[in-house]
């Protein structure tokens, strides 16, 4: 070690002490030997080492990202290519599941558990119902307790088609479910049973490998967030073209539906033995064939047919005895002159009870819509025909009519009944499972409950009863008659 130059040394000595020395250190220290290698005026800035230092880190992270999301998706690739066996498997699949899953009778009525005979108040006439809202499938409202096992059930929750290519209806030799009576009739509804005779659905085998494939395409298709839904809605002719008033044939209902029914989503779909094949070919000619399930049903198998012929004979005696505070233009309404119109209406709430009680598309919501929603506009749905809404949980959704300001709690069963007043719309219901099977339950209540007390009306007025009895049910929005998919 070098000892510091004394008072005697002479100045060419510490002149050479501090040449050796850093500039930034004492002239009398000299440096370490270590230093000398490095540039010296490095080391007098250690903030520039650590921004250094972070610039690295910083690039090095962002290219093992970069590395790391190509490996990925060369993996999905690979493992998409694997899943789907290429092009001719890819096509045979697609072949060979719209016949497996072919639709064929869909509700289930066996089951028969005890009805609900608990009546509850309710029941009035919306405004203006008649112009501007389908009524083909105003749905109905009955309170049949839901079956003990779907009809069936999918094995995977797969993602719908994307592609818009035509293909021709499926054909199936699977024997189709037969409905038949049981002779199980009670005071407040009727139970219906399979045949015995009736096959079970195959079941579809999907690997691992199928599902995470699957998987990724709902990944891209779509939103995480948004749960799948189920649309519900019913076309059955009760003889509308001779109607002298309010009358539309049942070619108007077909053209009107067709818009609904490209609709790119899981559908069930209640109709008679007239609209059913228009059913199947239109929802195949979109390959939506496999994502459908119709139900045939006539409305003569609805639970609330049993009490039509005591509408007609209410309707017959208010048309005889109509009141003075009732509004005149109602005679000729459907609601106040058409019995099975009512029944017909009033099972919406059935339908979609039903249709939750199958779950044969595994779904979170289900979404009524009627038949002949928009009344043929196309600007009324999504131009890509995809819809994803989002509802809340536990509550039914549906469209106020009125301004925001009118408050609902001040339309009675007096301010409604036989009034053309429309303050919600029937066309449009949506809820999840729980809210769905609530609302059924305690629509059929209330239609007992007036029934008893000589009164009889349509969905409306049911609906408006029912949010002012029961308001932590529903959620209401504002909008028109046709806003759903523009509000959702």
């Amino acid at each position: 070690m070098r000892l510091l130059p004394g008072p005697s040394s002479s100045s060419e000595e510490v002149d050479d002490a501090s040449a050796e020395g850093s500039p930034c250190r004492s002239p009398l220290r000299t440096p370490r030997a270590s230093h000398r290698s490095v540039p010296r005026a490095f080391w007098c800035r250690p903030r520039r080492r650590f921004c250094l230092g972070i610039c690295v880190a910083v690039v090095t992270l962002v290219a093992n990202f970069a590395l790391l999301f190509v490996v990925l998706d060369i993996l999905l690739a690979l493992l998409r290519r694997r899943c789907t066996g290429g092009n001719g498997q890819q096509k045979a699949m697609e072949r060979i599941l719209p016949n497996i899953v072919r639709p064929a009778l869909l509700v289930n009525f066996s089951d028969a558990r005890s009805p609900i005979r608990v009546p509850t108040p309710a029941a009035s006439a919306p405004p203006s119902r008649n112009n501007s809202v389908p009524s083909s499938s105003r749905g109905p409202g009955v309170a049949l307790s839901p079956p003990a096992t779907p009809l069936f059930s999918s094995p995977s929750r797969p993602s719908l088609p994307s592609s818009s290519s035509s293909a021709p209806p499926p054909t199936s030799t699977r024997p189709r479910l037969r409905l038949k009576a049981n002779g199980t009739t009670n005071k407040s509804s009727k139970y219906w049973s399979t045949s015995s005779a009736t096959t079970t659905l195959p079941r579809i085998r999907v690997s691992a490998a199928d599902r995470m494939a699957l998987a990724r395409e709902n990944l891209f298709t779509h939103a995480k967030h948004l749960p799948y839904l189920t649309v519900v809605t019913a076309l059955l002719d009760i003889g509308r073209d001779r109607w002298t008033q309010y009358g539309r044939t049942l070619h108007q209902y077909h053209q009107f539906m067709r818009n609904l029914l490209q609709l790119r989503v899981p559908m069930i779909v209640i109709v008679d033995e007239k609209s059913a094949e228009f059913v199947h070919r239109e929802r195949a000619r979109t390959d939506l064939g496999r994502w459908t399930k119709v139900v045939q049903l006539s409305p003569q198998q609805l639970p609330l047919a049993v009490f039509q012929k005591r509408i007609s004979q209410l309707m017959e005696s208010e048309l005889a005895h109509w009141r003075p505070e009732w509004d005149p233009a109602m005679r000729t309404h459907p609601e106040a002159s058409q019995a099975e119109y009512v029944v017909v209406v009033n099972s919406k709430p059935y339908f979609l009870a039903q249709a939750a009680a199958d779950n044969p598309f595994d779904s979170e919501f289900f979404v009524w819509l009627d038949a002949g929603y928009g009344h043929g506009d196309r600007s009324v749905f999504p131009a890509s025909w995809k819809w994803l809404p989002t509802f809340p949980r536990d509550r039914i959704s549906t469209i106020k009519l009125t301004p925001p300001g009118d408050l609902m709690m001040r339309y009675g069963l007096e301010e409604l009944y036989r009034q053309d007043v429309a303050v919600l719309s029937g066309g449009f219901l949506a809820g999840d499972r729980r809210a769905v099977t609530r609302f059924h339950r305690e629509h059929h209540r209330m239609f007992l409950e007036l029934l008893e007390k000589g009164r009889v009306d349509d969905d409306q007025t049911f609906l408006v009863l029912l949010v002012n009895q029961h308001p932590e049910l529903f959620n209401i929005v504002n909008g028109d008659w046709f806003d759903a998919f523009q509000l959702f």
